[in-house]
């Protein structure tokens, strides 16, 4: 038998050659020292350890240590060492030659008198009695991060009798340098000094299914999903012959469960009476039904959950199920996925659609620092307005420190974190879908794993109550002063912003810019509770606004609320676009200035209307308007963006777009605002028509607060704007100095430190004074991000165990189905990603192979026997066989792009017919009739190192 799932538990590939005084060859689960024997037992030995540490069901074994294998080897060591010297993977005779030379010599060692007693008394006290065992390879240096070695080393089944015991441990040990082992070490590079290998000796199940369970999917890497492969009979008809299986597909979040039934013809059995194997046909009624009935299925789901929590990666896991029940045979972690995904735990939703509008594609530190700064201090504004607890506000440090996060140069919202600084709100538990729903969250979607507890009736009236009420009552407190408050923080910023538009940035030295930016910090951005206030009362009003419109004015579209706030007059940030369009409408109405709009290009117009008398008037409009809105921008958000200031060229292409509409009343401010308080004062009159007494006085006091709260909602962007503004005036004056300093080679440069770098810098409290370094380092990781040469992260995701380690930043989703083709396609099931088209070559045998040079290997099965082949072929097509088994295993290592059980796949396809193979979807498209040209121009094969 082949060798099957292993699992690793320390990434040890080189064992000390003496690791105790007398290092044990052989080791009985329950003896002492098992930590320390514990690198000795190779792979699969360390996996059972693992296996049995969980509680999880495993036949009684005992392990043969690598220390056995040193000492039996003996002298050998030398000469093996020299007859591998000098092997290339290039050169396929050699290596077989030098292996069938090296297995010869270990099979004729004769092993240590004392080293067989040891052996016996194991077998003796762990596997009394003459039944059948299994004797399994466990290489020290399988299932690591160089390579899995699935497959690649012999095991054997139906062992009886000590004599034929110490046959197959030899055997084993042999196996270790047979040419398939060797071969796959040197297509990864792996080194052929060293080897060393351990035995594992198990008690025999006598299988009436077996099968192996990824809790990753190694077809598409969905680290949500697990796959179980089971058939009748022993697992080697599986993972070795690659017979066909069923499969169950389980959600890993629901458990809900995909059946695929396999036609299941043959199995592999052990004969009764020597304990041999062979294959023997599977009853016909038998054949179509499920090998695994539900209840298994499910107990598989969570053994395997349970398992891959424990060891906080993906699992490979062979089982067999016999009359008692369930055994896991192997466990080893699964190298062929990119995600840890669940196992590696703590998972974090992540979400950008707050931020995208704002902060498009790639947004430099600068900006991100300054954002995530503003937000841990709104946030603590928060805190204030809804009450809650200093001392809880204190232990949540962390949550108010880490409520962004900053992935491949996008800026995202922490879900978890956002969530648990709600869940702080005093009596948040009364009704706590509704409260949050008013703040914008959806616990459900941020909190499966540790939902809160639903307070029983006493505690939601008696305590969740008062608790909430409180909280209110502090809120209405702030309602009665927040146009105070508002007016307030409006003037103070206006005065600020009047006292630095006197200054000179540029002539001052950079203390004097950062003690500027200490007071945006102390007078403005520390008083932020005023906004915040706002915005949460304009909601509540708002949803109370359209409740009265749908129950007391018929109002059952819900349009009338945002027609009763159009034309709202006074509001500052909408002077920019009301200036922007009186740009446009007195172009419009210039005969000569509209005619050059139309024929030029922005840059040409920004150059010669400023120097045409013609258009004077025109040219001092547009300079008061980049005067007065210096701050404004295509993404005016993100501090290192170019402002229609640096590049007056953006505004012109602005007003450009405008003046070509064929509607110049569109463009006319004054037709505009009389439009829009038309319609503001025909909503009223449907609004009121149907209001009387108290109803009336009430919504016309509600509607007066809206509005106002609405209208300082809008001040607030605005002056939010102004201040990113003068962040960015400020950050270019210190940029400017620190280049003139020879600090950073351009002003520029300032833009990809973070905000307390620079402040540390000029303070004296930096943890490193190289900047320039700093620059270089963001530079290259944020030009790959900007050129794609790494995929961008989508708008929501979740990550799992170290956010920047093992995760892809996509949502998760299930890939669309593809129907099979009218032209001829061919579909399977998809092995490992990735397209390439080629011509294909039909082989039976790996002996029957010529020497191939980039063509699409096309056979019946797959075994290990054809593994000298995939580093010369640029896809894999395999008839029948399953995606679990130990070839397809190598295949998905080595990046080859592969699609197995493909019915009718040898019969349809000819020598030579160029082909395009979907390793993902599974489909393979045939091109042509007959041709011999290979081109791998659009390969997209992953060679993994």
């Amino acid at each position: 038998m082949t060798n099957t799932a292993t699992a690793r538990l320390f990434e040890v590939p080189d064992v000390p050659a003496v690791p105790l005084p007398r290092a044990p060859w052989v080791w009985i689960p329950g003896e002492g020292a098992a930590r320390t024997v514990l690198p000795l037992l190779g792979g699969k030995g360390r996996g059972l350890v693992r296996l049995q540490e969980a509680g999880q069901p495993v036949p009684p074994w005992f392990g043969v240590t690598a220390a056995a294998f040193r000492l039996g080897l003996g002298g050998l060591r030398p000469e093996i060492a020299g007859r591998l010297q000098g092997l290339s993977a290039d050169a396929p005779a050699a290596v077989r030659a030098a292996a069938e030379e090296i297995r010869g010599w270990i099979r004729g060692v004769e092993l240590p008198a004392e080293m067989a007693m040891e052996i016996r008394r194991a077998q003796a006290e762990a596997l009394p009695g003459d039944g059948p065992l299994a004797v399994r390879s466990s290489a020290l240096d399988e299932d690591g991060a160089g390579g899995s070695f699935a497959g690649l080393h012999d095991s054997f089944l139906g062992v009886r009798g000590r004599q034929v015991l110490l046959d197959a441990i030899r055997a084993v040990w042999a196996s270790a340098f047979q040419a398939e082992a060797l071969t796959y070490r040197l297509i990864r590079g792996l080194p052929l000094d060293g080897i060393e290998m351990a035995v594992v000796v198990q008690r025999m199940v006598a299988a009436r299914v077996s099968g192996v369970l990824f809790t990753a999917n190694p077809a598409t890497g969905d680290v949500h999903e697990i796959v179980i492969s089971s058939l009748y009979g022993l697992g080697e008809g599986l993972v070795g012959l690659g017979l066909d299986a069923d499969r169950y597909t389980v959600d890993k979040a629901t458990l809900a469960v995909e059946i695929r039934l396999g036609l299941k013809r043959e199995q592999v059995v052990a004969a009764a009476d020597d304990g041999t194997v062979r294959t023997v046909p599977v009853p016909e009624e038998d054949q179509g039904a499920s090998s695994l009935n539900p209840e298994q299925v499910l107990a598989l789901a969570r053994a395997g959950l349970d398992l891959e929590r424990r060891l906080g990666r993906p699992q490979d896991v062979e089982f067999a199920a016999d009359a008692e029940g369930i055994f896991l045979l192997q466990a080893r972690p699964v190298t062929t996925v990119e995600e840890h995904g669940p196992a590696a735990g703590n998972r974090i939703p992540w979400d950008h659609q707050n931020w995208a509008e704002n902060y498009p594609g790639v947004t430099l530190p600068m900006t991100y620092s300054v954002t995530r700064r503003l937000e841990k201090v709104t946030y603590r504004c928060f805190a204030e307005m809804m009450r809650i607890d200093p001392a809880a506000v204190a232990a949540h440090q962390v949550a108010f420190e880490t409520s962004l996060g900053y992935i491949r140069g996008r800026i995202y919202t922490h879900g978890l974190n956002r969530y648990r600084l709600f869940r702080l709100i005093p009596g948040i538990s009364f009704h706590r879908k509704a409260l949050l729903g008013l703040l914008g969250v959806r616990p459900e979607e941020v909190d499966r794993e540790t939902p809160d507890p639903e307070p029983d009736v006493l505690r939601r009236w008696l305590v969740e109550l008062p608790r909430l009420l409180r909280v209110f009552g502090g809120i209405g407190r702030d309602f009665l002063r927040v146009h105070h408050m508002v007016e307030d923080l409006l003037s103070a910023a206006g005065s600020f912003q009047s006292r630095c538009a006197a200054m000179d940035f540029h002539s001052m030295q950079p203390h004097e810019l950062v003690q500027v930016y200490n007071e945006v910090e102390l007078k403005l951005v520390t008083r932020w509770k005023a906004p915040l206030v706002n915005v949460f009362l304009l909601r509540l009003l708002y949803v109370t606004l359209r409740k009265v419109c749908t129950a007391w004015c018929g109002d059952t579209a819900g349009s009338l609320p945002q027609q009763l706030l159009r034309g709202e007059e006074g509001s500052e940030s909408a002077r920019p676009v009301r200036m922007l369009l009186a740009l446009a409408h007195a172009a419009h109405r210039d005969p000569a200035l509209r005619e050059l709009f139309l024929r030029e290009e922005p840059g040409e117009l920004a150059r010669r209307i400023p120097d045409d008398p013609r258009f004077a008037a025109f040219a001092a409009e547009v300079e008061r308007y980049l005067d007065l809105f210096y701050f404004k921008g295509v993404h005016e958000m993100k501090l290192e963006d170019l402002t229609y200031r640096d590049r007056p060229e953006l505004l012109y292409r602005m007003i450009q777009g405008n003046v070509t509409r064929d509607d110049p009343e569109s463009l006319d401010p004054d037709v505009l605002e009389e439009r829009e308080r038309k319609g503001r004062k025909e909503a009223e009159e449907r609004a009121f028509a149907a209001l009387r007494g108290p109803r009336r006085a009430f919504f016309r006091w509600l509607l007066r607060h809206v509005r106002t709260l609405d209208r300082h909602r809008e001040e607030f962007k605005f002056m939010r704007l102004q201040l990113m503004g003068l962040l960015r005036e400020l950050l270019r004056a210190i940029g400017e100095r620190l280049a003139e300093e020879g600090i950073l080679d351009q002003p520029r440069d300032v833009f990809y430190l973070a905000l307390e770098e620079v402040l540390d810098y000029v303070r004296g409290n930096a943890l490193t004074s190289d900047l320039r370094g700093l620059v270089a380092l963001r530079r290259r990781e944020l030009d790959a991000c900007e050129a794609k040469t790494v995929e961008p992260p989508e708008d929501q995701f979740e990550t799992f165990g170290m956010v920047y380690h093992r995760n892809r930043y996509k949502a998760r989703r299930r890939p669309a189905e593809e129907a099979a083709g009218e032209d001829g396609s061919l579909r399977g099931t998809g092995c490992c990603d990735g397209r390439v088209t080629g011509t294909v070559r039909i082989l039976r045998s790996p002996a029957d192979a010529p020497r191939l040079s980039g063509e699409i290997l096309v056979v019946e099965r797959i075994h290990t026997g054809w593994l000298p082949l995939l580093p010369t072929v640029s896809g894999l097509l395999v008839e029948r066989g399953e995606i679990l088994s130990h070839s397809t295993t190598v295949a998905r290592e080595l990046g080859i792009p592969t699609v197995v059980g493909i019915p009718g796949l040898t019969a349809t396809l000819r020598d030579g017919q160029r082909v395009t193979v979907d390793g993902a979807q599974g489909v393979v498209t045939v091109l042509d009739g007959n041709s011999e040209k290979h081109d791998r121009t659009d390969s997209k094969v992953r060679r993994k190192p």
